[in-house]
C-alpha cells in the first residue's frame, strides 16, 4: 500500500511567494517612465502580484471546511496495464453540503522546444478515467470515504522524465461544496514500465 502525495500546498505557497516578491520588486524598482508607462508600473505590475497571491490563497479557503484527503493505493508499484484500488478519505471541519466528488486519472505530456528567448513549453493532458461519486451532507467531524478501482491502459506510457520531454500521471480530486470554493487537489502517481514489474 502506498500513500500518494499532494502537490497543492507547494503550488499555493509558490504562488503566494511569487506574488509577494513580484509586488516588492515592481514597487522598489522605479523605471523612468512617464505617462502610460508610469500608470502601467503603478497599476498593472502590482495587480499581477495580487492575482498570484489570490490564486495561491484561494485553495486555502476550501481547507477551512475540509482536511487534505488521504489517498492510498493498494500496490507499492503501479505499472502500465495494471488495475489498482484507490482508497479516499477526507474529514470535514464544518457542516457542508457536498454536491459531488470527482476522481480523475490524467496523463500529462510536457515538451520543451528551443532555447533562450525562443524556448517554448507545451503541456497536454489526457483524461484516462473519470469517476463521479454522489454528494451528501456532512456534519463537522464526519468523514467522506470510498474506494475505487482504476486502470492504467495497456497502451499507456509509463512515467518518463528527460531533458526536454516528460510524461506524468496524476490523480485529480474535486469535491464540489455548495456555497464554498471547491476542494481541488492533484496527487502524483508513478507508473512503471510493464517489464520493470
Amino acid at each position: 500500500m502506498t500513500e500518494l502525495k499532494s502537490s497543492l500546498k507547494a503550488r499555493s505557497l509558490f504562488l503566494i511567494l511569487f506574488g509577494v516578491v513580484w509586488i516588492i520588486i515592481s514597487s522598489v524598482i522605479i523605471f523612468p517612465w512617464r505617462g502610460i508607462g508610469a500608470i502601467l508600473q503603478l497599476l498593472l505590475f502590482p495587480t499581477v502580484g495580487l492575482v498570484a497571491i489570490a490564486a495561491g490563497i484561494y485553495p486555502w479557503i476550501a481547507w477551512l471546511k475540509v482536511t487534505r484527503p488521504e489517498i492510498i493505493i493498494d500496490k507499492t508499484t503501479v505499472g502500465v496495464g495494471d488495475t489498482f484500488t484507490v482508497s479516499f478519505s477526507q474529514n470535514f471541519k464544518g457542516s457542508s453540503e457536498v454536491r459531488g466528488i470527482q476522481l480523475t486519472l490524467v496523463m500529462r505530456e510536457t515538451a520543451h522546444h528551443g532555447s533562450g528567448k525562443n524556448s517554448h513549453t507545451y503541456q497536454h493532458e489526457v483524461t484516462i478515467d473519470q469517476q463521479d461519486h454522489p454528494g451528501q451532507t456532512f456534519e463537522a467531524g464526519e468523514t467522506l470515504a470510498f474506494t475505487q478501482p482504476i486502470s492504467i491502459p495497456k497502451s499507456g506510457m509509463h512515467t518518463f522524465h528527460a531533458m526536454n520531454n516528460s510524461i506524468d500521471w496524476r490523480l485529480k480530486v474535486k469535491v464540489d461544496i455548495a456555497g464554498w470554493p471547491d476542494y481541488q487537489d492533484s496527487f502524483e502517481l508513478a507508473v512503471q514500465p510493464s517489464l520493470v514489474r
